[in-house]
C-alpha cells in the first residue's frame, strides 16, 4: 500500500517550493522594473505566434501605425529610431495573397533629440496589405493598411413627375448620364446606386446643399434618394451634384451635373388657308378655311376672333377634332358671312387664337394669334 502523504512529504518539496517562490520574485522584480520589455517577453513565450514587435521594436515610433484608406489615396510611413547608431530601416510588406516584399526606407533629417528618422512613401494604395517595419536589432508587430473604395455613383435613375395640368405619365430614364431637364414645375425623384454603405448623403446645387436624400444598405452597396422641383430660376441651367460620405469619414470626388428648367411657352396657331392675306368677297359668300394648331403641353381652346364696323365680336370657339393630339393638330373650319351682319361694313378682319392649359399659379394661360 502507498500512502502518498508519507511518501511525498513537505520537506521534501519544500526545496522546490523555494525555488518557485524566488523565481516568482525575480520575474515580478523585473516585471516592476522593466515592465514594458517583461510584459513582452512574456506574451512572446505564451503566444509565440501572436502579433507582438520583440523587445527593440517597443522603443520604436511608428507613424501612421494601423490605417484605413480610400482607394488611391497615398501612404506615408514614418519611423523614429532611438538609436543614433542606426543608419537603415526597411519596410516589410505582405499583400493580401501572402506575397512579402521588403522596401528600403529613405533616411530623414534626425529628430530634435538627435533620433534618425526614417520615412517610405506610395502614391497611390489600391490594396490593402499589412506591413511591419524592420531596423537595427529592431523588428516591430504587423500594422494593417485597410483599403476602402471611395464613395461614387455607379447607376443613376431619373423619375419625371410632371405637373398635373399636362396630362403625361410619370416617365422613368433608367440608367441616365445624369443632366436633368423639364418643364418649370416637374418634380424629378433621383436615384442614385452608390458603391458604398453610406453615413451621409446630401443633394448640392450649385455647390450649395439642397437636401439630405434617404439612404437605404444592401449588401455593402447604397440606394440614395433625393427629390428636386423644377423651377423658374433653374431655366438658365444650373448645376447638381452629390457629397457622399461613409463611415470612415471619405468623402466622393466632386462631379457636377446639368439641371435645367424649361418654360411653358405659348402657344402658336396658323392660318393655311387661305393663303392671301387679303380677300374680296360678297356679304353672302361662305370662306373655307384650316388651321394648324400647336403646344408643348397641351392646348385648351381655339377661338376664331372677328372684328368689323369699328368693334369686336364674340370669339367663336373652334372645336377640337376627335382624338386630335391636344398637344397639336389641324383642322378646317368655316366663315359664313352671310350669318353675320355686314350692312354697310367693308371691311372685316379674321384672326385665330389658341389658349393652352397652364394654370395660373404658374402665370397662366398663355395666348397665341394667327
Amino acid at each position: 500500500t502507498v500512502q502518498p502523504r508519507e511518501e511525498f512529504t513537505f520537506a521534501v518539496a519544500r526545496r522546490y517550493l523555494v525555488a518557485a517562490i524566488i523565481a516568482a520574485a525575480l520575474l515580478l522584480l523585473v516585471v516592476a522594473l522593466w515592465p514594458g520589455p517583461a510584459v513582452r517577453l512574456v506574451n512572446r513565450v505564451i503566444a509565440p505566434f501572436a502579433n507582438i514587435g520583440n523587445v527593440q521594436a517597443a522603443s520604436l515610433r511608428v507613424v501612421p501605425g494601423d490605417i484605413v484608406l480610400a482607394e488611391g489615396d497615398p501612404l506615408r510611413i514614418e519611423v523614429t529610431v532611438p538609436d543614433s547608431r542606426v543608419k537603415s530601416a526597411r519596410v516589410r510588406t505582405t499583400s493580401e495573397a501572402g506575397q512579402e516584399s521588403v522596401r528600403r526606407m529613405t533616411g530623414l533629417s534626425a529628430d530634435e533629440e538627435g533620433n534618425p528618422r526614417f520615412a517610405l512613401s506610395f502614391p497611390s494604395v489600391t490594396q490593402s496589405f499589412r506591413y511591419r517595419i524592420h531596423t537595427g536589432g529592431a523588428l516591430t508587430e504587423h500594422y494593417d493598411v485597410t483599403v476602402v473604395p471611395r464613395p461614387a455613383i455607379e447607376r443613376i435613375d431619373l423619375h419625371y413627375d410632371y405637373p398635373t395640368y399636362m396630362y403625361r405619365e410619370l416617365a422613368i430614364v433608367e440608367d441616365a448620364d445624369g443632366d436633368i431637364e423639364g418643364p418649370v414645375g416637374t418634380k424629378v425623384t433621383i436615384e442614385a446606386t452608390i458603391n458604398t454603405e453610406l453615413s451621409v448623403a446630401k443633394l448640392l446645387i450649385d455647390g450649395q446643399v439642397h437636401s439630405d436624400g434617404s439612404v437605404q444598405t444592401q449588401d455593402g452597396k447604397s440606394l440614395c434618394r433625393w427629390q428636386v422641383t423644377l423651377v423658374e430660376d433653374m431655366v438658365g441651367g444650373r448645376k447638381w451634384g452629390a457629397r457622399l460620405e461613409d463611415k470612415h469619414g471619405f468623402v466622393n470626388w466632386p462631379a457636377d451635373r446639368l439641371i435645367r428648367a424649361i418654360r411653358d411657352r405659348a402657344p402658336r396657331v396658323r392660318l393655311l388657308a387661305p393663303a392671301e392675306d387679303e380677300l374680296r368677297l360678297k356679304p353672302t359668300d361662305t370662306l373655307p378655311m384650316r388651321y394648324a394648331v400647336d403646344d408643348d403641353h397641351g392646348v385648351a381652346q381655339t377661338e376664331m376672333l372677328l372684328a368689323f364696323a369699328q368693334s369686336e365680336q364674340p370669339p367663336r370657339v373652334l372645336p377640337r377634332p376627335v382624338d386630335a393630339d391636344p398637344r397639336r393638330y389641324a383642322a378646317p373650319t368655316m366663315l359664313d358671312l352671310g350669318e353675320l351682319q355686314l350692312a354697310g361694313v367693308s371691311h372685316l378682319t379674321v384672326q385665330l387664337r389658341a389658349t393652352d392649359n397652364l394654370p395660373a399659379e404658374l402665370d397662366g394661360p398663355q395666348t397665341g394669334h394667327s
